[in-house]
């Protein structure tokens, strides 16, 4: 349970954006939306350094709540996974989330982690800066093929995205958790920092 929160959604905010014309809303207002990906990153965080840490799962934009004082909040973890719990006994039959957001993992039935959130948040804040997901396709069959060949798309020409924030991003889109970073944590310190491209 959450407290009642008037706002709108990122996934909101983005076709208000695109409705005016913009790429994402990112060109309203620079440094409050980059703000609010390190107050997203934040929560993610917290969720996953609980005593018994939880993956979220489903994250997008919909589950995203900017509020109109502009703290963002990370909403419906109705498919959360506390990790070391008891395994779920349709994991093996249902894959269960939002597929054009999830990561190769959790799209193939393996298991999910906090680096597979980290991916997740990735593609997410890719849409939100970028106006359109990294990877094309609309079948999970074909977003994975393009995540399986590093197929990014590249950035729009008139980007007002710094090339610093690109980079992270695409380190988190990784398809081997491995190559990700190691938390989500490590992410925000890169987002945190304030230096200019």
């Amino acid at each position: 349970a959450m407290d009642y929160v008037e706002g709108r959604t990122l996934a909101d905010h983005i076709r208000a954006a695109q409705s005016r014309g913009l790429l994402s809303p990112l060109y309203e207002d620079p440094a409050f939306y980059l703000g609010l990906l390190r107050n997203i990153a934040s929560a993610l965080h917290y969720a996953h350094t609980f005593p018994k840490p939880i993956v979220h799962c489903d994250l997008k934009p919909g589950n995203i709540l900017i509020s109109r004082e502009g703290t963002a909040y990370v909403m419906d973890f109705g498919l959360a996974r506390v990790l070391g719990g008891q395994k779920d006994p349709d994991a093996d039959e249902k894959v269960r989330g939002t597929p054009a957001y999830m990561a190769p993992e959790q799209l193939s039935g393996k298991a999910t982690d906090p680096r597979s959130d980290q991916f997740s948040f990735c593609v997410a804040l890719y849409e939100g800066l970028y106006g359109e997901r990294p990877y094309a396709g609309e079948t999970p069959g074909a977003i994975c093929a393009e995540i399986a060949l590093d197929r990014v798309r590249p950035a729009p020409r008139d980007s007002l995205v710094p090339q610093r924030i690109r980079k992270l991003l695409l380190r988190g889109l990784k398809e081997d958790p491995n190559q990700r970073y190691r938390s989500i944590d490590a992410l925000l310190i890169g987002l945190s920092r304030r230096r200019s491209d």
